[in-house]
């Protein structure tokens, strides 16, 4: 097995593979991570025949990282990160026992969020790199978590993935998004090959098994489309959706020449005056305010609005897959404040919300 050294210097982490006995550079595999752009896996550079040098900037190891403790959203953002890199690998296939499935040698960007895996472009493969979905296992015993909710969510997760017969990419996809739907919206739209912001602070660039269990594949090599994702969601829901009114024909209410507050809808930029002191939100067109197209995971009468005393609000009805208000989410049938410049996400579809 190659022996991996890490050097810190100038806000940058270089990691050195000293190739191991028997061991050789995969001049195919390090041809192909040299043509492609890279997501979640770092580029590598070779220095000689024996050695491979890695590089990335202003990281801590994914291990330092959770044991630092994080939210339910940081770790599920980390967490997609990794399917996404061993997803990169089989879609390339590439050999997932040279992807280095070790927290000590995961790195991510403590500012952006951004995740990178070392993978090993070697003729022997790396056999004694820990079994996938092990790994996949210690990473939730190895995150701290903050808050009493997020060990809920740590423990939850943990049930599901033991009440698996296996454990996918897809599965895990699925779980994320039902639980945390914010974090995909934020990891599909990073750009393949170049440092992301996931951290939230600028939205439009952002929420054990035994060994002998097969890591089985159960997706395409291409990658599985957002949208495929969303409909595994839909829990019977199919009535299909569509714009209740144009938005152009929007009819304002006299307000005394005060303005509304709006919702912008972030997949469409569509602006959403919320003129009524309780504006509801769904995908069922007879009952609700918005009339939200083309998502199955939102509920047919998923919130309300509300607007009283100068203050507004927003109350999930129950919905399948949940609201959130900046990455968390709010108990069903309870108001919850939200103020300008708030993300609200209904299920996996995203708002902003401005007082005016």
């Amino acid at each position: 097995m190659a022996d991996l050294k890490i050097k810190n210097k100038n806000n940058q982490i270089q990691i050195i593979s000293h190739l191991g006995k028997g061991e050789s550079i995969n001049q195919a595999e390090y041809d192909l991570l040299q043509s492609k752009p890279l997501k979640c896996v770092m580029k590598p550079t070779a220095v000689k025949n024996k050695k491979i040098s890695y590089l990335t900037s202003n990281g801590i190891s994914l291990k330092g990282y959770f044991i630092n403790g994080v939210s339910t959203l940081d770790f599920f953002t980390a967490y997609a990160q990794v399917v996404e890199a061993v997803k990169f690998v089989e879609a390339n296939k590439l050999n997932i026992t040279s992807l280095i499935c070790d927290a000590d040698y995961v790195f991510i960007n403590v500012n952006t969020k951004e995740l990178h895996m070392i993978y090993q472009p070697v003729v022997k493969p790396v056999s004694a790199s820990p079994n996938i979905v092990f790994f996949f296992y210690s990473l939730i015993s190895a995150a701290k978590p903050l808050t009493a909710n997020d060990t809920r969510e740590f423990e939850a997760f943990s049930s599901y993935i033991q009440s698996l017969s296996s454990v996918t990419p897809a599965s895990l996809e699925k779980y994320i998004m039902q639980r945390c739907p914010q974090v995909y919206k934020k990891v599909h739209r990073q750009k393949t090959g170049q440092g992301e912001n996931l951290s939230g602070t600028d939205y439009y660039y952002r929420d054990t098994r035994p060994e002998s269990n097969p890591f089985e594949r159960e997706y395409t090599n291409d990658r599985q489309s957002f949208s495929e994702t969303v409909d595994a969601l839909n829990m019977g829901d199919t009535e299909e959706t569509a714009l209740l009114i144009d938005p152009n024909e929007t009819t304002m209410l006299d307000m005394g020449g005060s303005s509304y507050p709006h919702m912008i809808r972030l997949n469409t930029y569509d602006q959403i005056e919320i003129n009524k002191p309780v504006f509801r939100v769904g995908k069922e067109r007879s009952y609700v305010d918005y009339f939200v197209s083309n998502n199955n995971a939102v509920s047919r009468i998923h919130a309300d609005i509300i607007t009283k005393n100068g203050h507004c609000y927003i109350k999930d009805d129950n919905s399948t897959n949940g609201t959130y208000v900046n990455g968390v989410v709010i108990p069903t049938e309870q108001e919850v404040e939200i103020c300008d410049g708030d993300e609200i996400s209904l299920a996996n579809e995203p708002f902003e919300f401005h007082i005016n």
